[in-house]
């Protein structure tokens, strides 16, 4: 593990943006292993090997969509704040959805949708 001037930078700079311990640690650590994947200086790189990286982490390392949103905000900080790129689009094109839960209520009746008995009180005469 080589380690770029770039790199030392920008550990600096999410000290400097003061962000939460855990979130220096990670957004360090992704920027070490796209250039551990690249085996090249991390700020060298262009926009689509960033595309090709982020389609890697997706259907190669299979990241959920935690583990994306965490790449994609780690990689805009750095490209962004630090190599200072203009005009690239590849953080907008990278969608990363929500998964789509069902409420539990609606689980619940569609697990058991065979068994639902409906019964009619009478009212007291």
């Amino acid at each position: 593990m080589i380690n770029h001037l770039s790199i030392q930078q920008f550990t600096q700079l999410v000290e400097l943006k003061d962000y939460r311990p855990p979130t220096k640690k990670e957004y360090v650590r992704m920027i070490r292993r796209l250039s551990d994947h690249f085996q090249s200086d991390p700020a060298s790189l262009n926009q689509n090997q960033i595309r090709e990286y982020f389609l890697f982490l997706r259907q190669h390392k299979e990241f959920g969509r935690s583990a994306m949103s965490i790449a994609k905000a780690a990689l805009r900080c750095f490209f962004t704040e630090l190599v200072k790129v203009e005009g690239w689009t590849v953080f907008n094109d990278l969608r990363i959805a929500c998964p789509q839960v069902l409420p539990v209520v609606v689980m619940l009746l569609s697990a058991n949708i065979g068994t639902v008995c409906l019964t009619r009180r009478t009212s007291p005469r």
